[in-house]
Parts: C-alpha cells; sequence; structure tokens
C-alpha cells in the first residue's frame, strides 16, 4: 500500500498599500457605474469597505505593535538618583535613550510616534501616540 504523500498548504498574507486599496476602490466605481447601480447601492459598498479597511488597519497595527514589543531590547536605564546621603535611590531611563533604543524596532515594523505634551501645575505629562503605516489615525500610549 503506497502512502499518499500531503502536501502542506501554506497560506500567505496578503497586504495591500494604501495605493492599491485607492486603486480597487476606484475598480469599483468603475464596475458600478457600468453596471448601473443605484447609488444606495454604491453607498451600502463603500461603507462595507471603509469598515473592512478600517478592521485591516486595526489587524495591521496589532500585529506590528507585538512584533515591536517582541523585538525592543530590553531599556537600559543610564540616569541615576542619589540620596542626600550619597546612596543610589533609583535609575531611570530618559526618553531620549529610550527613543535611541526602540528606533530601529519601530521603523522595521512600520510604526512611528509623535508626542502629545501637557504642563500642569508644576507637572509634565506627555503622551507617546503611536501610528502604522497603513492607519489613518495615531493610537495614544500613556
Amino acid at each position: 500500500m503506497e502512502k499518499e504523500k500531503t502536501k502542506k498548504k501554506t497560506t500567505k498574507k496578503m497586504t495591500t498599500t494604501p495605493n492599491e486599496e485607492a486603486q480597487q476602490v476606484d475598480l469599483y466605481i468603475q464596475q458600478a457605474i457600468a453596471k448601473g447601480l443605484p447609488v444606495e447601492t454604491m453607498e451600502r459598498l463603500f461603507a462595507l469597505h471603509k469598515e473592512v479597511k478600517a478592521e485591516k488597519a486595526k489587524e495591521e497595527f496589532v500585529t506590528a505593535l507585538s512584533n515591536f514589543q517582541r523585538d525592543i531590547p530590553i531599556i537600559s536605564k543610564t540616569k541615576k538618583v542619589l540620596n542626600k546621603d550619597g546612596t543610589l535611590r533609583y535609575q531611570y531611563a530618559p526618553l531620549d535613550t529610550i527613543i535611541e533604543q526602540i528606533k530601529e524596532a519601530l521603523t522595521t515594523n512600520g510604526l512611528s510616534y509623535t508626542w502629545e505634551v501637557e504642563n500642569k501645575e508644576g507637572f509634565i505629562k506627555a503622551i507617546a501616540k503611536i501610528t502604522h503605516i497603513f492607519a489613518s489615525l495615531p493610537q495614544p500610549l500613556s
């Protein structure tokens, strides 16, 4: 009896660029016009397309963030704060040191950041907003 060899089917995740998605939308418009679809049907198709695009962007962001977290090193704490008697109180990593250590992993995973800074009552609050290349809005990480 001969053993059947089974081939393992692999699936590759298809990633489209924003330009390719725009071309797909243009194709939808052309097809809808050619078929004489009512405006209401076209509106529903575009709403569906928008929902699918938003879900895809969310998935891409979550995947990129997960990969980023896997790739970043343990952050080196380079600054020391001493007690009045000169003993070590704690160590921390300044923002510029953190950025230097994570920027390659950010770029590799298609992520970028902006800062939202507030100065209130003698305190500075900084919120990093992370954006993925396929996402339209930054995600706050506070």
